[in-house]
């Protein structure tokens, strides 16, 4: 167990010092983590509030499992975790002001539809490594059946909220893909620069501003 922990810190090292410098942002202070083995299905949580923690979990996906295309399992989940620590905790600009006032409440990006959280954590889940969500056949197959059966989701769908297949996959794979697009068509700059600016806008709720 100690082996593990210390490898979920240096991934998460890792992570930090690839991500960081990419969104333009880096959380105060430290951020808490629980490493536990006391699960048999794989899966991690995150969360800025009442400060930044979050809870990782040894197992590895079950082969069946969306998760299973992975190189390193647990450095992917460190990615994909740390990514929701530097991307809720993130302000900018005016939102400074209610955020020392009010503290970690205020958090403009924890705001944004399911498919932009989770497709964020997932887009450097997948950069960080050689395979993740954003490059699986499993994602493919999905989009690539979306479209020729002309039943591709709206886009409150893909929040992944419904009970209709493939639901709470939805933001993840749909949101990865939709980073992607965007990372690959006009630059991962771009991409950023969005969510920097949600980050600094006082216009809550209000993503396609």
């Amino acid at each position: 167990f100690e082996r593990e922990a210390a490898l979920v810190s240096k991934y998460l090292e890792e992570a930090h010092a690839e991500i960081s410098p990419k969104i333009g942002f880096e959380p105060w202070g430290r951020t808490e983590v629980i490493v536990t083995d006391n699960f048999d299905s794989a899966n991690g949580m995150s969360s800025t509030l009442p400060y930044n923690w979050m809870l990782i979990r040894l197992a590895s996906p079950d082969p069946a499992s969306v998760l299973s295309d992975y190189d390193n399992w647990l450095r992917t989940l460190c990615f994909h975790e740390y990514t929701h620590i530097i991307h809720l905790d993130q302000v900018a600009g005016v939102m400074k002001v209610p955020r020392y006032l009010l503290g970690k409440v205020v958090a403009p990006n924890g705001t944004v539809p399911g498919w932009m959280r989770e497709g964020i954590a997932t887009y450097f889940e997948t950069s960080g490594s050689t395979k993740g969500r954003g490059y699986s056949t499993y994602s493919e197959m999905m989009l690539r059946t979306a479209i020729l059966e002309n039943d591709f989701p709206k886009i409150d769908e893909a929040d992944g909220l419904g009970w209709r297949w493939p639901g709470y996959q939805s933001m993840y794979i749909y949101g990865v893909k939709f980073l992607e697009y965007i990372a690959d068509n006009y630059g991962e700059e771009k991409l950023m620069d969005f969510h920097n600016h949600v980050a600094r806008s006082p216009l809550l709720y209000g993503l396609n501003h």
